[in-house]
């Protein structure tokens, strides 16, 4: 199911529990991309807000659609992620549901 934009859900969706939910990401400082791995530092009070769609669902497909980025490590404001070494994707602890 997509969600759509700014929380504009139907009757019949907000009956079903569908609601919005904003990562607090304001953007992004800096993006670099080094051997394969895409590294994106957020701005912001990076959050979950307990969805398990966030704003890294859309950040890594949208990086991952260039050959030279395999792996797309996402940092918060402060600098972390939860693997930043090694062959595989990243998000920060905030953005876990």
């Amino acid at each position: 199911m997509i969600l759509r934009a700014a929380g504009f859900f139907s009757s019949a969706e907000r009956a079903q529990g569908l609601r919005f939910v904003a990562s607090k990401a304001t953007g992004f400082s800096k993006l670099t991309v080094k051997k394969g791995v895409a590294r994106v530092y957020l701005t912001g009070r990076v959050t979950s807000g307990g969805s398990a769609f966030t704003i890294a669902n859309q950040i890594r497909p949208t990086l991952k659609q260039f050959p030279a980025i395999k792996w797309v490590k996402i940092y918060d404001s402060a600098g972390h992620t939860e693997h930043p070494a090694g062959p595989s994707d990243s998000v920060p602890q905030s953005l876990e549901p």
